[in-house]
């Protein structure tokens, strides 16, 4: 169940710094359930954030190319 939560959709390339503030909730309860360390579940969110981030660079590179 955890894992998966990078698996969402983006914003939309909004260029808001935190694209899932929503998700930080429930990956604290993941991080608590597998008694990680607060180093741990910020990785997890960074992890997140860098991940739409990632998704939204592809959808502008599509864009720009189609």
């Amino acid at each position: 169940m955890c894992s998966s939560m990078a698996q969402k959709s983006t914003n939309g390339g909004s260029g808001r710094l935190f694209s899932y503030p929503s998700e930080w909730p429930a990956i604290a309860q993941c991080a608590a359930a597998q008694d990680n360390s607060h180093g741990d579940f910020l990785e997890k969110i960074l992890n997140v954030e860098n991940d739409a981030r990632l998704e939204r660079q592809q959808e502008n590179r599509k864009q720009g190319a189609g």
